[in-house]
């Protein structure tokens, strides 16, 4: 499915895929494949080509909105000791019952 986001950003810009190509440091081929056949590039790519045509890398390649998956705060850390010795004994006998 062609990325008719990125073909117009380039369009309004006046940049050609080998342009655009040698701004980011990828092969013409890659944007090619990019505005053609709807490809994602690296996050990096694709926020070093956002910034030269003037978009949100967002709105180009929506797909790298997607959060990463968060990671839950851990309930099992609820207190610290500067050392092993400070740990009271019955905390340890928890861990292991």
């Amino acid at each position: 499915m062609p990325n008719e986001r990125l073909r117009a950003a380039m369009a309004a810009g006046g940049w050609t895929y080998t342009a655009l190509a040698n701004k980011v440091e990828v092969d013409p081929k890659s944007i090619e494949r990019w505005v053609n056949l709807g490809r994602t590039p690296r996050r990096a790519t694709a926020m070093a080509a956002a910034e030269t045509l003037g978009e949100d890398v967002h709105a180009l390649w929506p797909a790298l909105r997607q959060a990463r998956p968060a990671r839950a705060v851990s309930p099992e850390l609820v207190a610290l000791y500067d050392q092993r010795a400070d740990i009271p004994v019955s905390t340890f006998v928890d861990m292991l019952t």
